[in-house]
């Protein structure tokens, strides 16, 4: 295996309904469907062994900086940023969201990876930042932000044509025509919700486009997101139509302010359904934060004594807690996850489900698992915090959650596993990965062609 770490070289969509007990305000539906989640056509490439390769696709040049490789998935595709700064994506493609001038899924056939997985073409940019969302994706090049995929809520941040609701999808669209997203300061990162954006920009204040039917922008469009005097944000994460960030405030502390929808209080408030404004969440008395994670109706957080709590939406078990029980309230009388292993040192959630990257380098998680999620055999269709096997030799090095699925990076290279009708695995097939008989060593890494 290669390996891929630490070289040195809207209404409509926003009325989100409850069916089978997730709140899908991410995804419009509670389950993805195959039927439903199909782009106009898909792999159909042969090579030497029956399979064609991409040949219009561009190989960039290795680079010389020592770009962290990042994974972003988003509700039904993946992500990956190398060392060198070139972006892979695979999955579902509807609305161009791999960014490859087509509409056709990757990875869903044999010979649809490896080498025979473009590039995503950047213009001869180098990336540093990769954010993916429900139906579009952004990176960050040298500062800039550039999106892909649906743009009819304007969650790419540029204008386009009337009659174009997508860009990424035709040929011609990527490369040196990508149009970047118009900020006022230079960006450091990008997370991206189901229809909105928001970047990280490197004077520390957060900026955010696209819909705001649930105050999602936490400010007019573009404008800085007020997170308080003097107050710095540090990360940025989103999903579904909420956000938050850790900021650092006056006293060096550490503290989380979110916005946006607010159905189920998962802003760690309560009053109101949506807003722009942002108090600090109270994580209890002394509590800074570590770590966070925002699922469709639910956050998490990582706190300063390395304990895990979570908020908001607990239909699903999305909260961690035995009975699928909700919190009786935020700071002193949150009740902390229990899993008794090593403690976690970072966390990333899907639409109703999180996982906890641990300090001996193994992975829990817990949640919604009625579609495979967790990445092991539940007898309900949820989970209470629990280990997925990798294999017998893996360490996690890093991870991102999507949607319904979860790849994980090791030294090695890359494991995948949960959800796969779009062949977001990336494992040139449509099979879920969680049963026993598929987990541990005989889950497949995932052949990039790196």
């Amino acid at each position: 295996m290669i390996n891929l770490f630490f070289s040195k070289a809207r209404k409509a969509l926003l009325g989100a309904c409850l069916v089978g007990g997730l709140w899908a305000c991410s995804s419009g539906s509670s389950r993805p469907d195959a039927s439903n989640s199909q782009p106009e056509s898909s792999d159909s490439m042969t090579d030497a062994s029956g399979n064609k390769p991409e040949a219009s696709s561009p190989q960039p040049e290795a680079g010389t900086g020592e770009t962290q490789p990042q994974l972003a998935l988003g509700d039904f595709h993946s992500c990956l940023l190398t060392t060198e700064g070139n972006i892979k994506c695979w999955g579902n493609n509807t609305f161009g969201r791999l960014g490859l001038g087509d509409t056709r899924n990757r990875g869903e056939a044999a010979g649809a990876m490896g080498r025979n997985l473009p590039y995503v073409d950047l213009g001869g940019r180098k990336a540093e930042g990769l954010a993916a969302g429900r139906e579009h994706t952004c990176a960050v090049a040298a500062g800039e932000v550039f999106c892909w995929g649906r743009n009819k809520e304007k969650q790419l941040g540029v204008g386009l044509p009337s009659s174009r609701q997508a860009y990424g999808d035709q040929p011609g669209d990527m490369g040196v025509n990508l149009r970047k997203v118009l900020l006022p300061a230079k960006a450091v990162s990008v997370a991206l919700g189901a229809l909105h954006g928001c970047a990280l920009l490197e004077t520390g204040k957060v900026s955010c486009w696209g819909d705001d039917a649930f105050g999602q922008l936490g400010a007019s469009l573009f404008a800085e997101v007020d997170l308080g005097p003097n107050y710095r944000a540090k990360t940025l994460v989103s999903r579904g139509f909420h956000t938050c960030a850790i900021v650092d405030d006056d006293m060096g502390q550490d503290k989380l302010r979110c916005w946006g929808w607010n159905i189920a209080n998962q802003l760690g408030y309560s009053g109101v359904r949506s807003v722009g404004e942002h108090p600090a969440v109270d994580l209890g008395t002394g509590m800074s934060v570590k770590s966070v994670a925002t699922g469709a109706a639910h956050t998490c957080a990582l706190r300063s004594d390395d304990k895990i709590v979570c908020w908001g939406e607990a239909r699903d078990g999305a909260l961690g807690l035995p009975g699928k029980a909700k919190q009786a309230g935020m700071g002193d009388q949150l009740t902390p996850l229990n899993w008794g292993g090593a403690p976690p040192q970072a966390l990333a959630a899907g639409l109703a489900h999180t996982c906890a990257w641990l300090t001996d380098n193994h992975l829990i998680c817990w949640g919604s698992n009625g579609i495979s999620e967790l990445g092991r055999w539940t007898d309900e269709p949820f989970g209470l915090p629990g280990e997925v096997e990798l294999g017998a030799s893996f360490k996690v090095a890093s991870m991102a959650v999507g949607g319904y699925h979860a790849c994980i990076l090791a030294s090695k290279g890359l494991k995948c596993f949960g959800r796969n009708a779009d062949g977001q695995l990336g494992l040139g097939d449509r099979k879920d990965r969680f049963r026993p008989e598929d987990m541990g060593d005989a889950l497949p890494w995932v052949d990039l062609g790196l």
